[in-house]
C-alpha cells in the first residue's frame, strides 16, 4: 500500500478490496493524520484547534512492527489504549480478546461495543526488533490476496470434480457469485463490512455474507462431494432438500432488472402453489429474515405492470398459508395492492385483486381494505372490467367484505354493482358464476337488493344456473333464490322465469346434498307456492317430486318434515295428478299416522292437508278408508284451536260429501260438529247449522256452550253469505251483542265488517238486527275503530232520518258512541248529512233526544271539518239556546259541545262569544256547586276566552275569575291569573277586588302553584295590589308578604347555585315579588317589618343578570333606608355601597333610586375616597339634572356631605363640577335650578367656613366662578318675582330656601364676599323679597332671609344699601313682627347696624322696635334683642333713657327670672350691669324687680349679679337713710361716659365685674357657622322640607344660621 494512505485503524483499498485493518503510527490525542488528495503527501490536523501542519506533531511514535506470528496463524498483539493484549487471526481474517487457539477460548467476534477496529500496537520499546507500518500492511495484503485467490478456483475445481492441480486455471470469480467490488452490507443480516466484519461468499447461492452467518459447510448436490462454505439460509434448505434456493431468489428480487425481479418472484410463487415445504418455519424464517415483505411492498409498487402481476401473485400464494398470513398481517400492503388494482394491465389487476381476496378473509384485513378506501376501487374494476378472472376475483371480495355484516352493501347497491352482476352470470366462466352467485347471495339478505335483483331481468339466468351441472354453481344459485324468496315481487319474478321447475328438479337429488340443501329448496318451494300455487304444483306435478315430498315428511330434521308436510298439504288439493301421487304413494297413511302421533306441530301439519283433500269427495272417501275418520274425532276436542279446526273442517268436508254414515253421525257431540261446520267450505251445511244455532242462542246456557265451542267466528263468516243464512247469523250475532258477556269478543271474531254491511240491507228485519248488534258493540272501545273504518257511521247518519223512534234512539246511541271513540270517522257523518239531522234532534221536546244529539255533536266537533260545517249551519245559537234549558242533563252536554267546538277553531270560538254564550256559562258557573261541573264549564269558558277573560269577569266580576282558579287547570290558571293581574292594574278595579278577602286569599294561594307561569301572574297581580295601602294591610294579615320573603329566598337561592339558569316565568315572578317587597318598604307601617328583607334585596343588588329584578331591588332599599332602625342593618349588609355602584347604572330609575338609598344612608368623610376612586361623584353631578327634584336633592345633599373633605372639594373643582353646577342656574327646568341651587348652597357652607384660610383656592375658585358665571343677579330676581301661577309653589318654595341658604353661607364665613355680595344687590334683593313675601312665607324661610340680611350689614356699606332700599322701615316692620322667627334675626341686623356711629334717623327708628320686640319676645328668643340693646346703649343711651328705661328694666328683669336660658341669661345680667352705672337706670332696675330677680342668681355664687345686686341694694339704703339721690340727666348727654369705650366688633353677650373669673361658656348652637368646620350631615327623608330643615323646611327645627354678635360675632 502506498504510504500516504495508511489511516488510523483502517485503510480503504482500490476499487473492489476488502477493508483491511492497518497499524497506524501513535498521535498525541487530539491529532489525526491525513492526506493531501492533491500531492498525496501526509499531512496533521489538530482537531481542538483546527490548525494543519506537514510535520508530525511533538510526542508522535512510530508504530512498532508485528511480533512474530504464533501457531495455526494467530498474533498476539497489545492494545496500547488500554494495555490489554488481543490477538490476529489471519486463517479467519479477525481480531479477538481471547486466544483463539485455547480450547475455552470463544470463536465469536467480540460485540461492537467492546472489540476495536485494530487494535493499537505496543510502543517501540515494547516490541524489538518490529517492521514499521508499511512493512506490515504490504504483508497483510498479500497474504489475503492469496488467500482469495484460492477460494476462487474452489468452484471451478467443483464443478469438475478434480484437484486444484488439474483445473484449468479460471481468471476471477464465478458468474452467479455476488461482487464484492459493490457489496457493502451482509445479505442476510445487513451488517456493513469492515476490516473486521469480512465478506464470504456462499457457494451455494454466491451471496456475501459476515463470518457469523457463513461459517458452516454443506455438500453442494452436483458440485462434488467436497464440504464448501455455505450461509446459515442455504445449509438448512440443503438439509431439508427445498427445491429452490432463497437467496438466490431474493437476490433476484432485490437486483434492478425487473426480469430479474419477475423471475425471482415466479420462482417463489411456483415453489408455493405446489409445495407445501414453503410454509415451513425454517422457509418462513428465511424469508422474513431476507426482508422479503417488505421487497414485495416495492415490487407492488413498480413501474413495470408484469413486475407488479408478479408480486401480486406471490404475496397471494403466500396469504394460502396461515404462517404467512401472521408474518404480514402487519405489513402495510394495502395500499400497494391497491396501486396495482388501480394499474392499466389486465394481468396486474387480476392478480392483485386475487391478493385482495386472500386478504379480506380475515376480519383485520377487510377493515385495513375499508380503511384505505378498497371499496370504491373493487367497485371501479368491477364495473369497468372486462376480464372475467378480474371480475372473478372482485366478486370474491367484496363478497367477503359483506360477511361483516356492515353497511357495504349499500355503496355496492349504490354504484350499481347488481346491473354488473346480473351481466357476469351469462359468462361461461364457472368460477365467475359461483363468485358472482355468492356475492349476489349476501346482497340480497338486503330487501332492497332483492327488489333491485328482481327489477334486473337477472332472474332467468338465475333458473338457468338452477340447471347448471355444476353443483356449487346450483348450490350458489339455491343461495341466491332462497335470499330471494324474502320478498313478494322477486317470488312473483322467479315464477314468471320458470324457476319453480329446476326447484322441484334439484328436490329429486337433493339427499346428497344434505340437510342445509333441502331445507333451502323446501323454504324456496313454499314461498313460491304461496306467490303462485298453480304454478308450484304444475311445477312439482312435471318433475313428480311429490313422492320425494312424502318421503320427506319422515325426515329426522323436524323443520324439513314439517316443511315438507306442509308443502304437500298445499300442492296436493286441487290438483288431480298430485292428488293421485300423494294416494299412491301412501301419503294419507302417513297423514293419518301424524294425526294419530302425539306431537302436535305434526297433528296441526296433517290437519291441515286433510281440511284440503277432504274437499274432494274421492279423496274424502279415501281419507275415510284409510283410517284417519277416529283420529280426526278424537281431534274434535283437542285444546289446540287450530288443530280443532282443521279437524272441524276436514270432518265437515267428509259430512258434506257423504262419507260418513248415519250411525257416525250420531256421535255425541252433535253440537260441536254442528259449530265446526259454521266454518267448513260447504256452503249448503252452513245454513241449517246457521239456523239451528240461531234458535237456540237465546238461551243463556247454549249462548255460553256455543261461545265455548268456538261459534262466535263461525257465526260472524256467516254474515257475508247469502240474505237467508245472514239473516239467521245476524240474529244469533245480535243476541251476543245484547249478552255484556261476549259482546267484547265480536270484534276479535270478526263480526264488525260484516254488521256495518248488513245496516244499508233492503231488508228491514236484517237491518234491525244489524243496529241493534251495532249499537250495543259500540260501547266496546275495541269496536270503535272497525266500526268506523267499516262505514257504519255512513249507515246510521242516513238512518237517523227515519220515522221510528226506536230506530232514532239506536241510531244517536250508536252516533254518540262511535263518534266518542273514532273523531276522525265524522267526515264520513258530515258527506251524508248527518249534522243536519242531528241539529234537528236539538228541537225535540224529549229531553234525552236532546242531551244525546248534544253530545253527538260535541264528539263531532272534534273534527276540524265538522266544527266547520256546524258554524256555517248556526249550530252554536242552538247549543248555546240548551243551556238556559231546565233540564241539567241538556245544559251539561250543551256545555261540552260548546267547549269541543270553541277548543278546535278560533272561528267557532268567536262564534260562541257571538252568540251570547259566555254569559250564561257564567252564570251557570256562579250557581253550581258540584266541581266537576264547574270544572266542565271551566274548561268550555276556557276555549271560548282563548286568554281573553274579561268577558267573563264582566258577566261574573273577580268571582267567577276566582271559582275558575279553584277548579281550573294549570293553563287556565295560567291565563285567568294573568287577567286578574293585568285587571289589578286598573286602580278601581283593584279597588273592587280588595273589598273581597276571599279572592285576595285565592289569589295568595296561587303563589303555591307548580306552574311558573301561575306564579307570576299571581305575583304581578299582588304587586299590583300592594300599591294600595288598604291592600297592603289585608295582604299582611292574609300573611301574604312573609311568603314573599320565603319564596324571594327561595329564588335568589335558585338563582345564586344556578346563576342565568332561570326560566322566563320564574325571573317574571321573582321580579313581581320584588315589586311587592318594595311596595310594602314604601309603607312606613311595613317598612320596620322587613329587615329580614335586606340581605336577600342586597344580594340581589349586587347579582349578575338581575337587570329586570334591579329597579325594583332598589327602589325597596331605597324605601327601606327611610326608617332609622333600617339604616344600620342597611349598613352592616354593605348596601351603601352597593347602591354607591348603581350610581353608575344605565338605567336612570335604578340611578334615582340608588343616590336616595346612599343621601338616607348618610356618607361622612371617610367615604370621600371611595367616591373618588370609584368615580361615583361623577354620577352624582350628573344627576343634578335628573328630572326628579328628590333624586336632585339626594344627590346634591351626598355631594355637599362629602364636601367636608378638602380632597374631595379638590377633586369635584378638578372634576369640573363648579361650572355644570352653575350652568344648571340658567336652566329652563326649575327642578333643576332648585337643585343646582342647593349644591351651591351645601358646598359653600363648607367653603365658606372660617376655618378655612382665606386664600383658600377652592373657596376663591368658588366664589371667583359664582361671580364669573353672574348667578347673583338670577337668583335675586328669583327672589324679587312672585312665584308664576303655573309653577309648583312646593317647588318655588325650595327653589327660594336653597338661595336663601347659599346667600347665607356666602355672607357668613371669614365675611369677604360680604363686600360682593352687597355691591351685586344682595341687599335690596333680600329687601325686596321681605317687603313682598315676608307675609306668605314660612317662618323658618323669613329667619333665614333676615339672618343672611343681618350678616350683610356687617360689611361697611350694607347700612348705605340698605337706607338707599328703603330697608329701615322694613327692618321695623320685622322688628315689630308677631313671629319669633323674624324678631331675632331682624334684632341681630339692628344690633350689627347699631355697633359703630349709627344715624339718627335708623336709632329713632329702631329703638322704639326694639324696646316692643324685647317685651314681646320670650327669654329663649330675646338673646339677639339683647345684643341690639347693648350696642344701642353703647352708641347712644339717650335712646334708652326716660320712658324706655323702665321698659328695658322691665324686660330684663323678666328675663333674669328664667335662669334655664343660660346665654340670655348672661346677656341681661350684663346689659343690667351698663345700666347700673347710671342712677336713673339703677332705679327703674330697682323699680322694675330687679333686685329679687338677681338674688336667686347671687345665690347661687355668681359674682356678677352678686355685684349688681350689692349696686342696688346700696342705692335703695341711701334712699331710706335720706341722702341725697343723683339726679338725672337732663338729656342722654348728659350720661356719663361708658365704663370702657364701644368696640369696633359687637360685645360679648357676658360682662363679668371680676375679671379673674372666667365667665362661663354660652351653649353653641347647632347653626353656627364659627361652631364646627362643617355642618354636620343633614337627615335625608323622601320630603323635601324634612331632609332640609336647616334649608328652611319643618322637622326636626332648623339650626339658627350664624349670628352677628354674641360669641361668634368676633369671628365674623
Amino acid at each position: 500500500l502506498p504510504e500516504g494512505s495508511i489511516f488510523a485503524f483502517q485503510s480503504q483499498f482500490q476499487r473492489g478490496r476488502r477493508h483491511r485493518p492497518v497499524i497506524a503510527e501513535m498521535l498525541p490525542s487530539g491529532y489525526q493524520k491525513l492526506t493531501d488528495p492533491s500531492t498525496g503527501r501526509p499531512y496533521y490536523v489538530n482537531l481542538v484547534t483546527g490548525q494543519t501542519s506537514w510535520s508530525p506533531p511533538a510526542g508522535a511514535e512510530a508504530a512498532p512492527a508485528p511480533a512474530a506470528g504464533g501457531a495455526g496463524g494467530v498474533e498476539e498483539r497489545i492494545d496500547p489504549s488500554t494495555g490489554r493484549t488481543f490477538y490476529i487471526d489471519h486463517v479467519n481474517k479477525r481480531t479477538t480478546w481471547e486466544d483463539p487457539r485455547q480450547p475455552s477460548a470463544s470463536a465469536a467476534v467480540p460485540s461492537e461495543a467492546h472489540r476495536p477496529s485494530l487494535p493499537r500496537p505496543a510502543p517501540a520499546s515494547a516490541v524489538s526488533g518490529a517492521k514499521d507500518d508499511a512493512e506490515l500492511a504490504r504483508e497483510l495484503a498479500a497474504q489475503w490476496e492469496a488467500e482469495d485467490e484460492a477460494e476462487r478456483e474452489e468452484v471451478p475445481r467443483a464443478r469438475t470434480g478434480g484437484s486444484a492441480a488439474t483445473a484449468k486455471p479460471k481468471a476471477g470469480k464465478p458468474k452467479e457469485w455476488a461482487d464484492d467490488a459493490t457489496c457493502t452490507n451482509c445479505f442476510l443480516t445487513d451488517v456493513k463490512f469492515t476490516m473486521v466484519q469480512r465478506k464470504h461468499h456462499c457457494r451455494y447461492c454466491g451471496q456475501i455474507f459476515v463470518s457469523d452467518v457463513c461459517r458452516k459447510t454443506a455438500t453442494i448436490p452436483g458440485k462434488g462431494s467436497e464440504a464448501v462454505r455455505v450461509c446459515d439460509v442455504c445449509f438448512d434448505q440443503l438439509e431439508r432438500g427445498d427445491p429452490i434456493c432463497i437467496c438466490k431468489q431474493v437476490s433476484l428480487l432485490r437486483s434492478d432488472s425487473e426480469s430479474d425481479r419477475q423471475q425471482g418472484a415466479k420462482e417463489l410463487a411456483n415453489w408455493a402453489s405446489m409445495d407445501p415445504q414453503f410454509a415451513v418455519p425454517g422457509v418462513v424464517t428465511a424469508l422474513q429474515a431476507l426482508g422479503l415483505t417488505q421487497l414485495l411492498t416495492g415490487l407492488l409498487r413498480s413501474s413495470s405492470a408484469t413486475t407488479q402481476a408478479a408480486a401480486a401473485n406471490l404475496l397471494a400464494k403466500m396469504l394460502a398459508y396461515e404462517e404467512y398470513r401472521e408474518m404480514l398481517q402487519d405489513q402495510p400492503l394495502l395500499e400497494s395492492l391497491l396501486s396495482a388494482v388501480r394499474s392499466n394491465d389486465v394481468k396486474t389487476k387480476t392478480t392483485a385483486t386475487s391478493t385482495l381476496a386472500a386478504i379480506t378473509s380475515s376480519v383485520s384485513g377487510r377493515s385495513q381494505l375499508r380503511a384505505a378506501g378498497g371499496l370504491l376501487v373493487l367497485l371501479d374494476v368491477l364495473l369497468s372490467a372486462a376480464n372475467e378472472a378480474l371480475q372473478e376475483a372482485c366478486c370474491l371480495v367484496l363478497a367477503n367484505l359483506c360477511e361483516d355484516g356492515g353497511e357495504d352493501w349499500k355503496q355496492m347497491l349504490q354504484a350499481g354493482a347488481v346491473f354488473t352482476l346480473v351481466q357476469a352470470l351469462s359468462s361461461s366462466s364457472v368460477g365467475l358464476q359461483e363468485a358472482t352467485l355468492t356475492l349476489l347471495a349476501m346482497l340480497c339478505s338486503h330487501s332492497e337488493c332483492r327488489e333491485q335483483l328482481a327489477d334486473s331481468g337477472a332472474l332467468p339466468f338465475l333458473s338457468t344456473l338452477l340447471g347448471s351441472p355444476k353443483r356449487d354453481v346450483q348450490r350458489a344459485a339455491l343461495a341466491t333464490c332462497q335470499q330471494l324468496c324474502g320478498s313478494r315481487r322477486a317470488c312473483d319474478a322467479m315464477l314468471e322465469a320458470g324457476a319453480a321447475s329446476p326447484l322441484a328438479a334439484m328436490l329429486l337429488s337433493s339427499s346428497a346434498g344434505g340437510t342445509e340443501v333441502v331445507s333451502a329448496l323446501l323454504d324456496c318451494l313454499a314461498a313460491l307456492s304461496e306467490s303462485g300455487l298453480a304454478q308450484a304444483q304444475r311445477a312439482v306435478r312435471n318433475v313428480g317430486a311429490v313422492p320425494h315430498l312424502i318421503q320427506l315428511m319422515n325426515h329426522p330434521e323436524s323443520r324439513v318434515a314439517r316443511v315438507a308436510t306442509s308443502l304437500v298439504s298445499t300442492l296436493c288439493p286441487g290438483d288431480v295428478h298430485n292428488a293421485e301421487q300423494l294416494f299412491e304413494s301412501g301419503g294419507l297413511v302417513l297423514l293419518a299416522d301424524s294425526l294419530a302421533s302425539r306431537d302436535e306441530r305434526a297433528q296441526l301439519q296433517a290437519a291441515s292437508a286433510l281440511s284440503q283433500l277432504s274437499s274432494d269427495p274421492v279423496q274424502a272417501a279415501a281419507i275415510v278408508d284409510n283410517g284417519c275418520l277416529l283420529p280426526l274425532l278424537g281431534l274434535l276436542e283437542h285444546t289446540n284451536q287450530e288443530l280443532k279446526a282443521y279437524a272441524a273442517i276436514t270432518f265437515g268436508n267428509l259430512c258434506t260429501g257423504g262419507c260418513l254414515s248415519p250411525a257416525q253421525l250420531q256421535h255425541p257431540t252433535v253440537l260441536p260438529h254442528l259449530v265446526a261446520m259454521l266454518s267448513s267450505s260447504n256452503a249448503l251445511a252452513k245454513g241449517p247449522a246457521a239456523t239451528a244455532i240461531a234458535s237456540m242462542a237465546a238461551d243463556p246456557t247454549l249462548r255460553s256452550s256455543l261461545y265455548e265451542l268456538g261459534g262466535l267466528p263461525g257465526l260472524a263468516a256467516l254474515l257475508n253469505s247469502d240474505a237467508e243464512t245472514s239473516y239467521h247469523a245476524v240474529q244469533a250475532i245480535a243476541q251476543f251483542a245484547a249478552d255484556e258477556r261476549y259482546r267484547h269478543l265480536l270484534p276479535e271474531a270478526g263480526a264488525v265488517p260484516p254488521l256495518a254491511a248488513l245496516l244499508p240491507s233492503h231488508l228491514p228485519h236484517v237491518q234491525q238486527c244489524a243496529l241493534s248488534a251495532v249499537a250495543n258493540l259500540s260501547f266496546v272501545h275495541g269496536a270503535v275503530g272497525p266500526l268506523c273504518a267499516s262505514g257504519a257511521l255512513t249507515h246510521v247518519g242516513q238512518m237517523l232520518f227515519s220515522p221510528d223512534a226506536r230506530v232514532q234512539s239506536m241510531c244517536l246511541t250508536t252516533l254518540c258512541n262511535l263518534l266518542h271513540g273514532s273523531a276522525g270517522s265524522a267526515e264520513a257523518l258530515l258527506q251524508v248529512g248527518g249534522h243536519m239531522a242531528l241539529l234537528t234532534q236539538l228541537s225535540s221536546p224529549s229531553p234525552d233526544v236532546q242531551s244525546q244529539a248534544a253530545m253527538a255533536l260535541g264528539h263531532m266537533c272534534r273534527s276540524r271539518s265538522a266544527v266547520h260545517a256546524l258554524v256555517q249551519a248556526d249550530a252554536v245559537p242552538l247549543l248555546a239556546q240548551l243551556l238556559h234549558s231546565p233540564h241539567p242533563a241538556v245544559q251539561l252536554q250543551a256545555v261540552y259541545a260548546l267547549g269541543v267546538l270553541a277548543a278546535e277553531d278560533e272561528a267557532a270560538a268567536n262564534a260562541v262569544q257571538l252568540a251570547g254564550a259566555v254569559a250564561p256559562l257564567t252564570t251557570l258557573l256562579l250557581s253550581s256547586s258540584s266541581p266537576d261541573v264547574k270544572r266542565h264549564l271551566t274548561l268550555t269558558l276556557a276555549h271560548a276566552a282563548r286568554g281573553n277573560w274579561r268577558p267573563v269577569f264582566n258577566v261574573g266580576g273577580f268571582q267567577a275569575l276566582l271559582d275558575v282558579l279553584a277548579v281550573g287547570t294549570g293553563a287556565v290558571q295560567q291565563d285567568v291569573s294573568a287577567t286578574i293581574a293585568a285587571l289589578v292594574e286598573d286602580v278601581h278595579q283593584r279597588r273592587a277586588l280588595l273589598a273581597d278577602m276571599n279572592s285576595i286569599s285565592a289569589i295568595v294561594g296561587l303563589l303555591s302553584s307548580p306552574d311558573e307561569g301561575t306564579q307570576q301572574h299571581a305575583a304581578s297581580a299582588l304587586a299590583a295590589l300592594a300599591e294600595e295601602a288598604s291592600a297592603r294591610e289585608t295582604l299582611y294579615r292574609l300573611g301574604t308578604l312573609s311568603h314573599i320573603i320565603r319564596s324571594l329566598s327561595a329564588a335568589n337561592s335558585r338563582a345564586k347555585d344556578a346563576p342565568g339558569a332561570d326560566a322566563p316565568a320564574a325571573s317574571a315572578a321573582r321580579i313581581s315579588m320584588v315589586r311587592v317587597v318594595a311596595a310594602f318598604a314604601a309603607d312606613p307601617r311595613y317598612c320596620d317589618m322587613l329587615r329580614i328583607t335586606i340581605q336577600p334585596l342586597v344580594a340581589m343588588v349586587a347579582q349578575a343578570g338581575t337587570k329586570g329584578v334591579l329597579p325594583h331591588a332598589a327602589r325597596a332599599l331605597t324605601s327601606l333606608s327611610h326608617s332609622e332602625p333600617n339604616r344600620d342593618a342597611l349598613r352592616e349588609a354593605g348596601a351603601q355601597r352597593r347602591m354607591a355602584e348603581l350610581l353608575l347604572h344605565a338605567e336612570s330609575g335604578v340611578q334615582a333610586s340608588a343616590v336616595q338609598c346612599v343621601a338616607n344612608l348618610g356618607v361622612d368623610a371617610t367615604d370621600a375616597k371611595a367616591f373618588m376612586d370609584a368615580g361615583w361623584h361623577l354620577a352624582l353631578i350628573q344627576l343634578l339634572s335628573a328630572p326628579a327634584v328628590e333624586v336632585q336633592g339626594a344627590a346634591a345633599a351626598v355631594l355637599g356631605n362629602l364636601s367636608a373633605v378638602p380632597e374631595f372639594r379638590v377633586a369635584l373643582m378638578a372634576d369640573g363640577a363648579l361650572r355644570p353646577i352653575l350652568e344648571l342656574l340658567q336652566a329652563a327646568e326649575l327642578p333643576a335650578r332648585t337643585a343646582a341651587t342647593r349644591a351651591l348652597a351645601i358646598m359653600s357652607q363648607q367653603l365658606m367656613s372660617p376655618e378655612l384660610a382665606q386664600d383658600d383656592p377652592n373657596a376663591k375658585l368658588f366664589v371667583d366662578s359664582f361671580f364669573e358665571a353672574n348667578a347673583l343677579p338670577s337668583l335675586l330676581q328669583v327672589l324679587s318675582d312672585e312665584p308664576a301661577a303655573n309653577v309648583d309653589a312646593h317647588t318655588s318654595e325650595r327653589q327660594v330656601v336653597a338661595i336663601l341658604l347659599l346667600l347665607q353661607n356666602l355672607s357668613a364665613g371669614n365675611g369677604l364676599v360680604r363686600p360682593r355680595l352687597v355691591a351685586g344687590g344682595a341687599v335690596e334683593g333680600l329687601l325686596r323679597f321681605l317687603s313682598h313675601r315676608a307675609d306668605a312665607s314660612r317662618a323658618e324661610i323669613l329667619d333665614t332671609a333676615v339672618s343672611t340680611l343681618a350678616l350683610l350689614m356687617l360689611s361697611a356699606s350694607g347700612l348705605l344699601r340698605l337706607e338707599q332700599g328703603g330697608g329701615i322701615p322694613v327692618l321695623v316692620k320685622l322688628l315689630r313682627s308677631a313671629s319669633p322667627a323674624a324678631v331675632a334675626p331682624a334684632a341681630r341686623a339692628a344690633g350689627n347696624l347699631l355697633r359703630e356711629d349709627p344715624p339718627p334717623a335708623l336709632v329713632a327708628a329702631v329703638a322704639p322696635a326694639l324696646l316692643h320686640a324685647l317685651g314681646r319676645t320670650s327669654a329663649a328668643s330675646s338673646l339677639d334683642v339683647l345684643y341690639a340693646l347693648t350696642n344701642l346703649f353703647g352708641v347712644c343711651p339717650a335712646a334708652l333713657a326716660g320712658e324706655a328705661a323702665g321698659k328695658v328694666a322691665a324686660g330684663l328683669v323678666r328675663v333674669s327670672q328664667e335662669p334655664e336660658h343660660e346665654e340670655a341669661l348672661h346677656a341681661a345680667v350684663s346689659l343690667m350691669s351698663l345700666l347700673a352705672l347710671q342712677p336713673h337706670f339703677r332705679k327703674a332696675l330697682h323699680d322694675a324687680g330687679a333686685v329679687p330677680a338677681l338674688r336667686p342668681l347671687a345665690a347661687g355664687g355668681w359674682r356678677g349679679p352678686s355685684l349688681l345686686l350689692g349696686m342696688l341694694t346700696a342705692e335703695a339704703h341711701l334712699a331710706a337713710n335720706g341722702r341725697p339721690q343723683a339726679q338725672p340727666a337732663a338729656h342722654p348727654a348728659a350720661l356719663p361716659p361708658p365704663p370702657r369705650p364701644l368696640p369696633h366688633h359687637p360685645p360679648a353677650y357676658a360682662l363679668h365685674a371680676d375679671p379673674h373669673q372666667a365667665p362661663p361658656s354660652p351653649a353653641r348652637t347647632a347653626g353656627d357657622a364659627s361652631s364646627s368646620a362643617c355642618l354636620p350631615p343633614p337627615p335625608y327623608a323622601t320630603s323635601p322640607v324634612a331632609a332640609y330643615g336647616h334649608l328652611g323646611g319643618g322637622g326636626g327645627g332648623p339650626p339658627p344660621p350664624p349670628r352677628g354678635g354674641g360669641a361668634s360675632s368676633a369671628a365674623s
